[in-house]
């Protein structure tokens, strides 16, 4: 196993891909999420970000890259949680069939991607209403960013 300063120099400044999909969606099963996680590794993905056990087994099965697990829980005031518990991130971990490492606290303003994506969504949002084809819309849009 990796040290989690090793994970992190293998991991920085490399794509992880986040595969997972809302509830009440066609891909919500393991099995979909676990292609979707094969098919952005052989785009180029270096490690992957996935929720729940179920989806986290699946994609160990599928791929070799490190798996970044996390378990949303919604909260009946509706907010949601990300892995809200020790006891959840134990279950986790067993899914991977991995060990705990610690992370550094995340910011936003330490990631330049997110400020990109922060504007494009401020756009999308804006003028998305108003587009004729909305399909060409984020199409074009998204060819203007990258």
């Amino acid at each position: 196993m990796k040290s989690a300063i090793k994970l992190h120099a293998e991991l920085r400044g490399k794509l992880i891909v986040s595969c997972q999909a809302f509830d009440g969606s066609p891909f919500r099963s393991p099995e979909p999420i676990a292609r979707f996680a094969q098919a952005a590794v052989q785009g180029g993905a270096a490690g992957i970000r996935a929720n729940g056990p179920e989806d986290i087994r699946a994609i160990r099965q599928a791929v070799g890259v490190p798996i970044i697990g996390i378990w949303k829980a919604q909260q009946d005031d509706g907010k949601i949680l990300i892995t809200p518990s020790f006891e959840a991130a134990q279950k986790l971990v067993e899914a991977a069939g991995c060990r705990l490492l610690f992370l550094p606290p995340y910011s936003p303003d330490l990631n330049p991607i997110e400020h990109l994506w922060a504007a494009f969504k401020t756009r999308l949002r804006k003028d998305l209403a108003t587009a004729a084809n909305p399909f060409l819309f984020i199409a074009n849009m998204s060819q203007c960013y990258c």
